[in-house]
């Protein structure tokens, strides 16, 4: 396959980047990670203008689904935000790429998931549960090509988690899902990453963070999207890299 074909087909790739972090912590290795903070997209997006839109990708690993008498392991379940088919180009055969996770409880699965559970059936506009709650299936998407440093057979709503916590939006902290953020063409990227020590300190202040300067310990970067799957080696939970490393 042609390495440098990777992730080629979405149409706004020269807008998108991932959003990374340098984690500088005592006693520990510096180190490059993909993983971000819950709040990072929401407020970026909202104090930066050059930030036009983002979303977000959280894996949650394999998930357990129910659909009456069937009951199956989905492999790659993710949580993204409704923007996500919007800012990516995965090709989506059936629903509204602009709509279909909007709700809560909304689910798109990819075409092969789609077929283990109604066959040649139609899955659009029915439901399966998951921890006992149903799960609304809003799309159905081609499967991914391999060319994608992103992969999938689910992807659910985050709108499911800020519904129960409204506050999700604006956690700093942990950092467990990858951000992608797209750029307005006329952005200088350079100038808008020399502003994101004044956003750590702004959203982390030193008495939320026990009296220090978060910028001692992180500092945040924007990769381009073309770059992912060949500049990334060095970075830690790399999706890519966690696929390959797992046998996933």
């Amino acid at each position: 396959r042609d390495e440098r074909s990777f992730d080629a087909f979405h149409a706004r790739k020269g807008q998108l980047c991932r959003l990374n972090e340098i984690q500088s912590f005592p006693g520990t290795n510096t180190q490059h990670v993909a993983l971000s903070m819950p709040g990072m997209g929401p407020n970026l997006q909202k104090d930066y203008p050059e930030v036009l839109n983002f979303t977000r990708f959280w894996g949650r690993g394999k998930r357990l689904f129910e659909k009456g008498d069937t009951r199956l392991i989905v492999e790659e379940v993710v949580g993204v935000d409704s923007t996500f088919l919007e800012l990516f180009s995965f090709q989506l055969l059936e629903g509204d790429p602009t709509t279909a996770l909007d709700e809560p409880y909304s689910i798109v699965l990819s075409r092969e998931t789609a077929e283990k559970f109604f066959g040649g059936g139609r899955a659009l506009g029915e439901s399966l549960a998951m921890n006992g709650k149903p799960y609304k299936i809003t799309g159905i998407a081609e499967n991914v090509p391999e060319n994608s440093h992103l992969q999938f057979d689910a992807l659910l709503s985050i709108s499911t988690v800020t519904r129960e916590n409204p506050e999700f939006n604006n956690e700093f902290g942990s950092n467990y899902m990858v951000t992608y953020l797209l750029l307005d063409p006329a952005a200088d990227a350079a100038a808008l990453e020399s502003k994101m020590p004044e956003f750590l300190s702004r959203h982390m202040p030193p008495e939320s963070y026990n009296g220090q300067d978060v910028n001692d310990f992180y500092a945040l970067y924007f990769q381009p999207l073309p770059d992912v799957h060949l500049a990334s080696m060095n970075v830690e939970h790399d999706y890519q890299n966690y696929r390959k490393f797992n046998g996933v």
